[in-house]
């Protein structure tokens, strides 16, 4: 994320491309693969809480005349409480893929986010995404923490931190292994984690509508969707195959 582009000519007319990684390195802090360059990202809010608000109450003040009403409540609830200084968001099932684990129940996880002191929310694009203000590299250690205690690794031995990371600062992100395998989760799962995750339930953590009270991620109503998926008949609308007035000679 950044917001500066990169100017390059080459005898001609100006060219200008997105920029260069702002990194110290090109190599992913996490499993010292090589970073892939990816963008432009909108790193701003998303979402103007005052304006939220005001389209939530006048949507709940007009309740009869919108059909896709539980829809239009559940997506402005989800932004109103979506956390603004996160624009990113993560996806569950592929945190946990990234080590090869399994994936912890959705509340149990925020719940040990939230216990180290963490910001955390849901997003709008799925039920699987969560927003917070931790860093990458806690993210991955509550991770090898659930792969050890909970998931696939339950029973086996974790890694001991290595030497070199015994003295590093509160903070700081241990380094990759020196020697890369083909398998990432592998190498990932070498590193110890830093940091002691409590993924004992906390209700305030689980946002299910039987605990919210508000449906988040209702179903879709029927024929919703683009295109063919649309195929309802309106009253009073022509589908294509009836025959319309005969007009006069």
């Amino acid at each position: 994320i950044r917001d500066r582009y990169q100017r390059r000519v080459h005898g001609g007319p100006s060219k200008f491309h997105f920029g260069i990684p702002m990194a110290p390195t090109n190599a992913c802090e996490i499993c010292g693969r090589r970073l892939w360059l990816a963008g432009p990202l909108w790193s701003a809010p998303l979402h103007d809480p005052s304006f939220v608000g005001a389209m939530l109450a006048d949507l709940r003040a007009n309740q009869s005349h919108f059909a896709s009403f539980q829809k239009s409540q559940a997506l402005l609830v989800l932004a109103s409480e979506e956390i603004p200084e996160a624009p990113m968001f993560y996806w569950l099932p592929d945190l946990a893929g990234a080590v090869g684990s399994t994936t912890p129940p959705m509340a149990r996880f925020r719940s040990a986010i939230h216990k180290l002191g963490y910001r955390v929310s849901q997003s709008h694009c799925g039920a699987p995404a969560i927003k917070t203000d931790a860093p990458n590299h806690v993210m991955f250690d509550l991770m090898k923490c659930w792969h050890w205690t909970e998931g696939k690794g339950k029973g086996q031995k974790p890694p001991d931190p290595r030497p070199e990371d015994l003295d590093l600062p509160p903070g700081a992100v241990p380094k990759p292994p020196a020697v890369l395998t083909a398998n990432a989760a592998a190498d990932i799962l070498s590193v110890a984690p830093r940091i002691t995750a409590d993924f004992n339930y906390s209700r305030e953590m689980d946002f299910k509508s039987r605990v919210a009270g508000t449906v988040k991620f209702p179903a879709n109503e029927p024929h919703w969707g683009p295109m063919a998926r649309n195929a309802r008949e309106l009253p009073g609308i022509p589908t294509g195959d009836e025959e319309g007035p005969v007009e006069p000679d």
